[in-house]
């Protein structure tokens, strides 16, 4: 999307989540694309929320749920091509 600016943060939890929107960013922490693994960023704050993964890949479960972590390091955001 030339010319519109990705948004500073978005989660897919808020109430106003656009999927259209999420589905069209590529998220990258420390130059690594996050695709499938995050569930929210913040450009301001610098961090990912995203699914945890055991060492060969596998989403990590805590009991039922998709455990989830928080880091930080250079967030970069753009719109896919």
């Amino acid at each position: 999307m030339s010319g519109v600016s990705v948004p500073r943060r978005l989660s897919v939890s808020d109430p106003d989540y656009d999927p259209s929107i999420g589905e069209r960013l590529t998220v990258r922490l420390d130059g690594v694309d996050q695709h499938g693994r995050a569930e929210a960023y913040d450009l301001d704050a610098q961090t990912v929320t995203r699914c945890k993964h055991d060492a060969a890949g596998k989403i990590y479960l805590d009991g039922d749920i998709i455990a989830m972590e928080m880091v930080g390091g250079v967030v970069t955001v753009e719109w896919r091509a």
